[in-house]
């Protein structure tokens, strides 16, 4: 398990191995690009925190500006998570997902963030 600190930022990593680099489909086509996807499990579901499509990175709106992948593309093989200003709903299993053809490659991790939150109430 990993942990965080709420209001810091945690670094999540996730790496492979892209045995099949420089493969092509059909003569004059560009190399395959693996599908990288986040997420974050539960009981019940599955929320997508961010997959990328050929390069192209999508965030999902909940976490926009919050989670990043620093080293991709730059680092294409480097898809590690980072999380910033950690709340404690940030807790949880994150599953790190990369999909080459019909190749499919996950692991997890848990994440406990832990802190005190204080709850400020005006005086009246």
């Amino acid at each position: 398990p990993l942990n965080g600190i709420l209001g810091n930022s945690l670094t999540i990593p996730c790496y492979f191995i892209d045995s099949l680099d420089h493969v092509t489909v059909a003569p004059f086509t560009s190399p395959l690009t693996p599908r990288i996807k986040w997420s974050k499990l539960s009981k019940e579901n599955e929320t997508v925190l961010l997959v990328t499509t050929d390069g192209e990175v999508r965030i999902s709106s909940d976490y926009n500006g919050r989670i990043s992948m620093p080293n991709y593309p730059t680092i294409p093989t480097d898809v590690t998570l980072e999380i910033t200003s950690l709340k404690s709903s940030d807790s949880g299993v994150y599953r790190c997902e990369v999909i080459h053809g019909i190749e499919d490659s996950q692991d997890t991790v848990e994440v406990f963030v832990k802190g005190i939150v204080f709850h400020y109430r005006a005086i009246t």
